[in-house]
């Protein structure tokens, strides 16, 4: 069940899936913004949290500002950065205070390994496309904890209700005034408008099918940190190595009709390690590459393999591409698993100690999947160790796990107990 409940039965007295009580005098912004209302204010995986739509903009200017990315931050501005940003059921929720704990956990590199669980009963090609299709397999572990998000992205959980995706999958930063725009994606409708539907996930999709039904919309929880809605530019070198380090997104199905798909594990794999890192990815892109020897007409049947789509050589961004969603307009109704790994990945060149830099062939619908390392020769036991975030010509950006994200995650989601 998810921890969080309406405010009011705080008021009440009353107890529900773990709270806490509500601060008091210390809570400054329910205090100056004069909040009201039954659900204005809620207690959400035990942290206080206020609707960011009842706050003026000078607050919401305060929280930003105070959150913007800095390096080598002190304790205060680490919290401030990580300070979450929560969207649940279509309205968007600003952490009430900075989460000083969780950062202390973060300083002190806590980060322990989370085992794999078996179920129980960017953007380049990079020369030819190395992406072997896999849906003949998706009933072959990992596949089917491979997530596809109907506002075309990918999605992994690591955790028997806990999804780990791309912020940018969730929320739109460089195309929006922080302060004044809400820019959650949304299935339909907006924050703003108040009528934001938020996309729907469903795991191991085979176009139109999948292991279980959509994700009801809505259901989840998800949360980004405040240093991520600070950015509003991605251009520069600089800028793009920053906005990977941020790029993450905690997505929370407590509460929610999750299908028995298992999970990946997680480790924070040092620099050393990374070299000998085989990393693997698993991704819906909406193209991919035509099968040898067929046109890749509509209904095309391959090896294990339907190709829906256009015409091959294709309209997309390289020559033999077809598309692989069951329809070109997002909300987007279905797709194809995709997988393809490389040897040897390596600590991104700018920001290398929060991102990872591979060569690895990836296109867009793929942004926010992991980036996995098989540390047993089966493959039966892999570790999320970054997720898709953007590429250049001729490499890929990614966040890499660290204790940041570890922590993060574990703050805001049943993470990691739901993987015990």
């Amino acid at each position: 069940m998810s921890k969080y409940f309406w405010a009011g039965l705080v008021a009440l007295g009353g107890v529900a899936c773990g709270a806490v009580e509500p601060e008091s005098d210390s809570d400054s912004l329910a205090k100056e913004s004069q909040i009201n209302g039954p659900d204005t204010m809620i207690v959400y995986e035990g942290r206080s949290w206020v609707r960011a739509d009842v706050l003026s903009d000078e607050e919401r200017k305060s929280i930003i500002d105070a959150g913007r990315p800095r390096k080598n931050p002190s304790v205060e501005e680490l919290a401030a950065m990580y300070r979450g940003q929560l969207l649940l059921k279509g309205v968007h929720y600003i952490e009430a205070e900075p989460n000083l704990e969780m950062v202390r956990k973060i300083q002190e590199g806590y980060a322990p390994e989370t085992h794999s669980q078996i179920p129980r009963e960017a953007r380049k090609i990079h020369g030819s496309d190395t992406r072997a299709s896999q849906v003949s397999v998706l009933s072959v572990y990992p596949r089917g904890t491979v997530a596809f998000g109907e506002q075309s992205c990918t999605g992994t959980k690591i955790g028997s209700t806990t999804m780990l995706t791309a912020a940018h999958c969730v929320f739109n930063t460089v195309t929006t005034n922080p302060v004044t725009n809400d820019t959650w994606v949304c299935g339909s409708g907006s924050v703003t408008a108040g009528t934001c539907t938020p996309p729907r996930w469903r795991w191991g999709v085979n176009g139109l099918n999948g292991n279980g039904d959509w994700s009801v919309s809505g259901c989840p929880g998800v949360v980004i940190p405040t240093a991520f809605v600070n950015i509003t530019s991605a251009t520069s070198d600089e800028e793009r190595w920053a906005f990977a380090e941020l790029d993450f997104a905690a997505v929370n199905f407590s509460g929610c009709t999750v299908p028995n798909v298992g999970w990946m594990g997680t480790i924070v794999a040092n620099d050393s390690m990374l070299s000998g890192v085989v990393g693997s990815v698993l991704g819906y892109p909406v193209r991919a590459t035509c099968p040898s020897a067929s046109d890749g007409a509509v209904g095309f049947s391959g090896p294990g393999n339907t190709i829906r789509g256009t015409t091959c050589p294709g309209v997309g961004s390289w020559p033999g591409s077809t598309l692989q969603y069951t329809n070109t307009a997002i909300p987007a109704g279905g797709a194809k698993l995709w997988g393809s790994s490389v040897v040897g990945v390596s600590p991104g060149t700018l920001h290398p100690a929060g991102t990872i830099l591979t060569t690895i062939d990836i296109t867009g619908g793929e942004s926010g999947a992991a980036l996995y390392w098989p540390i047993n020769a089966n493959g039966t036991d892999p570790r999320v160790i970054g997720v898709v975030s953007n590429s250049e010509d001729g490499f890929e950006r990614f966040n890499r796990w660290t204790a940041g994200t570890f922590n993060f995650v574990a703050a805001y989601t049943g993470f990691p107990e739901d993987t015990l």
